[in-house]
């Protein structure tokens, strides 16, 4: 999933990019990166940064975000 699919159908989760210190709200690349290509560029540890973005989004409604 896009970081621009996401961060339109979950409003929420801009907190949780910018905490992670990740300037996607606004950015012109997020409407071509997904999460996990975020995660790469950034050198981020995917795993922690979806266990923090679910928490955040309420688990059960965010398990439809595609990684890909």
């Amino acid at each position: 999933m896009l970081v621009e699919e996401v961060l339109a159908r979950y409003p929420q989760a801009a907190a949780v990019f910018k905490r992670w210190g990740l300037h996607c709200v606004g950015c012109w690349l997020a409407d071509v990166h997904t999460i996990a290509q975020v995660a790469e560029i950034f050198n981020l540890n995917l795993r922690t940064f979806m266990r923090d973005l679910r928490k955040a989004l309420k688990e059960e409604r965010a398990e439809g975000i595609q990684l890909f």
